[in-house]
């Protein structure tokens, strides 16, 4: 497929789909939910935008959530998803639940990474050695963030096709292509279900172009009313969807465009992308746009989301972005595209998070010898060592603080009466501020 002619007619059409002005907010989703209501169909604004991406081996898997509200009116309803690609490279299907992400961010480990790295040298280096040696076997009291559970969450005339089927939780996904729009006005109408007239005036703008439509019918209210769940925090009850629709793209997106059409209304979007990726931001929405790295440790898939996660095994560490968006919808000027290439302060976090033992003890052998060398000049006033040999003299640290104190206590020079005293007390203050400053430094940078 070429990638270039996918967004053009992703644009296009997601675009035309969401023109239409939308009067009441009973659901939320990335796409158009139609609820029959006497003779029209009305279609329904959106509350919120959720959505879980995968991108595998060139492939898309994205699972969009809709949280229906359960006091929703109308006895039928019709949800409509347009995908940028032919059929033959589409799959799709209807699950009943969506991940639940613990945003625990990069930040909290490259702490704990850092923490770690200060306890290794300060307890092989300085005179504190033998409280932080014991700290630093103790079992790890991680600060666990608060669990945030993410769920924002007839037979087809012959100028439609039918390329996929699936009937789950009292409605069905189809994956079609039609070539005109009084086919799919005829495929729609044998579903017992009329588009209002404005609305086929805006599809009639991508039919029959180089695309699919996902389009879930819901002929019974009553029966997907019975999967309802209630929110702990809103105490509204809702109902759970989630469609999952697969397809080839080299680069990840999300349709932001179709969001303008709602002009200065807040629709935030919540994206959790598996892998640390890099969004692109036009200068629009950038300002209210925020990324957080996420890693979560020994992470189960729910059953039913195997497809999407790629596995039916726990998972030991999981990483996935968190993309949260919060523009005025009329700023969504541009779809959202997504690049699988890291940012460099990220690759150093996670390298300092993985290999922090290693930068100890890279780092310990400067730290002391600078050490050594600032505290010699201040302490030593009677008879001052050169600078070369208060260098050389703090590599003894390297053998641990005691020997290093062994040394200094044994070395020949004319010092003065609480010189040495002051020199060993003068060491582990300037290695100990050194070391903070090194660790700020190293948080904030990376």
């Amino acid at each position: 497929m070429d990638l270039n002619h996918g967004r053009i007619v992703m644009k296009a059409t997601i675009s035309s789909i969401l023109f239409l002005s939308l009067f009441c907010s009973q659901a939320s989703a990335d796409g158009m939910m139609f609820v029959y209501e006497g003779n029209m169909l009305r279609l329904h604004a959106e509350n919120s935008q959720v959505a879980a991406i995968h991108h595998v081996n060139g492939v898309e898997h994205m699972l969009i959530s809709i949280d229906v509200d359960a006091n929703i009116a109308g006895d039928k309803a019709v949800w409509l998803f347009p995908v940028p690609s032919d059929p033959k490279a589409v799959d799709i299907d209807i699950l009943e639940t969506f991940p639940v992400f613990s945003l625990i961010p990069i930040e909290h480990y490259l702490r704990e990474a850092i923490r770690d790295f200060a306890k290794l040298i300060v307890s092989y280096g300085t005179i504190l050695s033998p409280l932080t040696l014991f700290l630093l076997y103790q079992d790890r009291v991680m600060d666990r963030m608060d669990r945030v559970a993410e769920q924002e969450k007839a037979a087809p005339a012959p100028e439609v096709t039918v390329h996929k089927r699936v009937e789950k939780t009292g409605f069905t996904t189809e994956l079609i292509t039609t070539k005109n729009q009084d086919a799919l006005d005829r495929y729609l109408r044998g579903k017992g279900l009329n588009l209002p007239k404005d609305s086929r005036a805006v599809i009639d703008g991508y039919v029959g172009k180089n695309y699919s439509f996902a389009i879930s019918y819901i002929s019974n209210l009553n029966t997907l009313k019975s999967k309802d769940t209630t929110d702990f925090h809103s105490q509204k009850t809702f109902i759970t969807m989630s469609v999952y629709v697969k397809f080839a793209t080299e680069t990840m997106y999300f349709p932001l465009l179709p969001t303008s059409v709602y002009g200065d209304m807040n629709i935030p979007v919540k994206l959790f992308v598996l892998g640390h990726v890099t969004p692109v931001f036009y200068p629009k929405i950038k300002a209210n746009s925020w990324i957080f790295y996420c890693t979560e440790k020994d992470f189960t898939p729910p059953a039913e989301l195997t497809t999407f996660f790629n596995t039916k095994s726990a998972i030991d560490t999981l990483e996935y972005t968190f993309i949260r968006l919060n523009s005025p919808s009329s700023s969504f000027t541009e779809d959202l595209w997504i690049h699988s290439s890291q940012p460099v302060p990220l690759r150093l976090a996670k390298s300092f998070i993985d290999y922090y033992w290693i930068y100890s003890l890279v780092l310990f052998l400067p730290l002391s010898v600078i050490a050594s060398l600032l505290a010699g000049i201040a302490a030593f006033r009677t008879n001052p060592p050169s600078k070369k040999r208060l260098l050389f003299h703090g590599l003894w640290n390297g053998l641990t603080f005691y020997v290093f104190l062994v040394a200094t206590i044994l070395m020949r020079i004319k010092a003065g009466k609480g010189e040495k005293v002051r020199f060993i007390t003068i060491f582990n203050l300037i290695f100990l501020g050194m070391l903070v400053a090194l660790c700020i430094a190293i948080f904030n940078v990376i």
